[in-house]
């Protein structure tokens, strides 16, 4: 019961962020506000995965492809410098981020 009562008073408090975050995501990008992924969770059971949209919506998936069959072959840096001597392991500066998804990304927030 704790828990929901305190998840819903979470999201009460949360909500003008919250809806914040969508009208900035709906007035800079066409699209929708809200990205849908099925993902797998314990023991294999798949879920559905909600978040705020961050990238252009029907993106060419040849960036993402190139990038992975650079990384699988064992070059990591494929253009990926970020000033630092680790290794990163995404896309920096992806043109297909908007720019509200690259704060949301860089806040985790999205």
């Amino acid at each position: 019961m704790m828990d929901v009562a305190g998840g819903a008073a979470l999201l009460l408090v949360l909500s003008p962020l919250l809806a914040a975050i969508a009208a900035m995501i709906k007035l800079t990008s066409k699209g929708p506000v809200i990205f849908e992924q099925e993902r797998l969770g314990r023991f294999g059971a798949r879920f559905k995965c909600l978040k705020f949209r961050t990238m252009y919506t029907d993106n060419d998936p040849k960036i993402h492809q190139e990038y992975i069959q650079q990384f699988i072959s064992g070059n990591e840096e494929s253009g990926n410098s970020n000033g630092s001597q680790q290794p990163v392991y995404k896309i920096v500066n992806d043109p297909r981020v908007t720019a509200v998804g690259r704060f949301l990304r860089k806040t985790s927030l999205g």
